[in-house]
């Protein structure tokens, strides 16, 4: 009996995503290999990538340079199972054949059988070179934000890569906001950006040294996220995560969440937000509501410290507000800044309350 003929691996058509690990999760993944090998079996040339991946431009044109190998993949240390091409060849068949069936009876998931099945079959591989493939650990050591793909040097994405693996982060939303922060989220799904009625609340700036450490210190950005998160809750807001500067060796001024903590991105802060939080560009987006656009640039900036010093215009290097003009206002407070901010919000009206910071 054929792989995907057998019953044994029957599971439901799940709506919802499985959690990395799962049972379900896995079995989905042994039938990823179980499909791939009907349709090298049938003589179809197959190629796959995982919904992770973002393409810049058609790889076909470089597989087409490399005729005589039999199956090409991502490299990620070993074969990485998420960017595949295999050409319907006698070896191509045996390969993926014996990894679906590594697969499907060893326990193993997907990458685990491929890498196995290349060992076992003599077939003619290649793994496609970093610096035009890359996973999402070497590409965000060139990229940040949207801007970085827009520089000058040497390692823009269209000079070079083919595309980029989203991975080296755990779970959906985290991949999400990765996406939005380099500008490859064009959707506005349930009017996340376009929405009307949403209020939010926006901060200038995580504070560079807390308790006399680096800003870029993940306990110093633990701390104050934490307090930012309380106040967005308590005024029923939206919170807009500020920019996070980068550590001073750094090549770049400003890093995405997932640079300093580059598997959860602070999500066990963030989840606990009564509404989800945008990413630090979101103002940027071309579905937000021009209002709010006009709100984020122009409305005071609430300023609680004891050593403000009012600005008529508060230059900002982050540039996502580089055509900011908002004036910095100072409000006294004799208790702590966090339920300043709240009283202060609890009276303000417009869609977008804008504070200096917390600390």
């Amino acid at each position: 009996m054929a792989l995907w003929e057998d019953s044994a691996l029957t599971i439901k058509n799940t709506k919802t995503a499985s959690a990395q690990g799962s049972i379900v999760f896995k079995n989905k993944l042994k039938w990823k290999l179980i499909i791939l090998a009907y349709a090298v079996e049938r003589g179809y040339n197959t190629f796959y990538m995982d919904s992770d991946i973002v393409l810049f431009r058609n790889p076909f044109p470089y597989f087409d340079t490399l005729p005589d190998y039999d199956f090409l993949a991502q490299r990620d240390v070993q074969i990485c199972s998420g960017f595949m091409f295999i050409r319907s060849t006698p070896d191509g068949k045996k390969l993926m054949k014996q990894s679906a069936y590594l697969g499907s009876r060893l326990h193993a998931d997907d990458q685990e059988a491929m890498n196995a099945g290349v060992k076992q079959v003599p077939v003619k591989s290649l793994l496609l070179p970093q610096d035009l493939f890359p996973s999402g650990e070497i590409f965000f050591r060139h990229f940040q934000y949207a801007w970085d793909l827009q520089g000058g040097d040497e390692s823009r994405a269209d000079k070079g890569f083919y595309m980029f693996h989203n991975n080296y982060v755990r779970g959906s939303l985290n991949k999400e906001l990765r996406l939005k922060e380099m500008g490859f989220f064009p959707h506005d799904i349930n009017g996340v950006y376009s929405d009307p009625t949403a209020r939010y609340i926006t901060f200038e700036r995580i504070h560079e040294r807390t308790r006399g450490r680096a800003a870029s210190r993940i306990e110093d950005i633990h701390a104050e996220l934490s307090a930012i998160v309380k106040v967005a809750n308590e005024l029923n807001r939206t919170l807009v995560i500020p920019p996070l500067r980068c550590p001073p060796s750094s090549r770049w001024s400003f890093c995405n969440m997932c640079f300093f903590e580059d598997i959860t991105c602070f999500s066990s802060i963030t989840s606990k937000l009564r509404h989800p939080f945008k990413e630090s560009t979101f103002f940027t987006h071309e579905f937000v509501p021009s209002e709010m656009v006009k709100e984020d640039a122009l409305n005071d900036i609430f300023d609680f410290s004891p050593d403000c010093v009012a600005e008529e215009e508060v230059r900002s290097s982050f540039p996502a507000h580089k055509s900011h003009h908002n004036k910095k206002r100072c409000v006294k407070c004799s208790k702590k800044i966090q339920d300043c901010v709240v009283q202060t919000g609890r009276s303000i009206q417009s869609s977008v309350y804008k504070v200096y910071s917390i600390a």
